[in-house]
């Protein structure tokens, strides 16, 4: 439905994925070093993006189990089996430069709005 749709940087696997990882408990990165997640950066949101755009993400949220699949990698299946990329930097960094790429352009058509957005996203994680 249109009027179920998200904006931008706004759908709640986001935040979902950044308290699971990032905000889990008090000896979680983004709690210790929560002055350098507040906004959250440009740089890990394309992580966060590259990492969904590729593969399966399993997390703990709500003390329930969940398999979120945001985009399916479509070239683990050229060959119409499924073959397994190994996560590293050369298989990434053309999606991750994109992503940034893309980002960057959002952040730049308004950064005042956009900075709001990291802040909320940050807030909601915590």
């Amino acid at each position: 439905k249109p009027e179920a749709q998200e904006g931008y940087c706004e759908n709640p696997v986001i935040s979902s994925i950044l308290t699971a990882i990032w905000f889990k408990d008090a000896k979680s990165a983004g709690v210790i070093y929560e002055k350098h997640f507040d906004p959250i950066s440009i740089n890990l949101l394309t992580f966060i993006f590259t990492l969904v755009s590729l593969h399966f993400l399993t997390f703990v949220s709500a003390n329930r189990l969940h398999i979120w699949q945001v985009h399916f990698c479509i070239s683990e299946w050229t060959t119409g089996q499924f073959k397994s990329k190994i996560l590293s930097e050369t298989n990434v960094a053309t999606t991750f430069e994109a992503f940034y790429t893309d980002l960057k352009r959002w952040h730049n058509l308004n950064p005042t709005v956009t900075t709001n957005r990291r802040k909320k996203l940050f807030t909601r994680a915590r």
